[in-house]
């Protein structure tokens, strides 16, 4: 195939940071026995998936041909294709892109199915299910993907069974998801009746607070009212019936020495 005829997107395709140029020279002085490129035939033409460094060497050597393997498919196709070859060929990945590509390719299975297992990703991808079950889980606490929502709900359900005071910063830590995420299906599931509404949580500094439905506007809105914030009120009641107890003592003195006196 003539190099002319094969597109080479780069920032798409080439899952590493950047190209090796010493592999490419080496790749320079065996060129006649390198394997094939893969090439995928895409509606924006021909288009190199795997075998950058190939095609670099074919290039600086002025090769007019190079040998490709033409495949079929979507992008999707062309891209999970593009994670699983950079795995299993000689020019390894480094740790970092390596844990880039696997949460990449698992993102790509996820847009294809979103029931999709963890197990089902590790066979196709070849790792184990329990890296992509980390891989999974850190997705979600990035918020890049959302937690299965029967989840959450039953995590949110499941937490104030242990502790009544449990604030919503201390769900999501413990259950490993989005601050945010917890937030929002909490006052859902409190609003909708399929949780109570708890009388008091402890906020991040180990207070306690109350919270309250407030009804100005149509929707329910929740405020916090520290717990013990009456007790001045009541010491003001308290002072103010002993002033009205001194008061009408003073008032009833004058009568009784006014009757002495006649």
């Amino acid at each position: 195939m003539g190099l002319g005829e094969i597109k080479v997107d780069s920032v798409t395709y080439l899952i590493r940071n950047q190209m090796d140029m010493e592999r490419v020279s080496q790749y320079q002085g065996i060129i006649d026995v390198l394997p094939a490129v893969d090439v995928f035939d895409l509606p924006t033409g021909l288009t190199l998936v795997d075998g950058f460094h190939r095609y670099e060497a074919h290039s600086k050597e002025r090769q007019a041909t190079i040998k490709a393997n033409i495949h079929q498919g979507t992008e999707t196709d062309a891209l999970k294709f593009a994670y699983k070859a950079n795995v299993s060929h000689g020019l390894g990945l480094t740790r970092c892109e390596l844990k880039r590509a696997r949460q990449e390719f698992f993102l790509l299975c996820l847009k294809e199915n979103e029931d999709v297992l963890d197990k089902e990703v590790a066979i196709e991808f070849g790792c184990s299910a329990m890296t992509i079950g980390h891989d999974h889980r850190e997705l979600i606490e990035k918020g890049i993907i959302d937690p299965p929502e029967a989840e959450i709900r039953q995590h949110i359900k499941d937490c104030p069974q242990r502790d009544p005071t449990m604030s919503n910063r201390s769900m999501a830590k413990e259950g490993g998801y989005p601050l945010e995420t917890i937030r929002r299906y909490r006052k859902e599931m409190e609003q909708s009746g399929e949780i109570k509404l708890e009388t008091q949580r402890r906020g991040a500094d180990g207070r306690l607070t109350q919270p309250q439905l407030v009804e100005e506007t149509s929707d329910p809105q929740i405020t916090n009212v520290t717990s013990g914030s009456l007790e001045p009120e009541q010491e003001t009641e308290t002072t103010s019936s002993t002033d009205v107890v001194e008061t009408t003592e003073q008032e009833s003195e004058p009568t009784e020495s006014t009757a002495l006196a006649t």
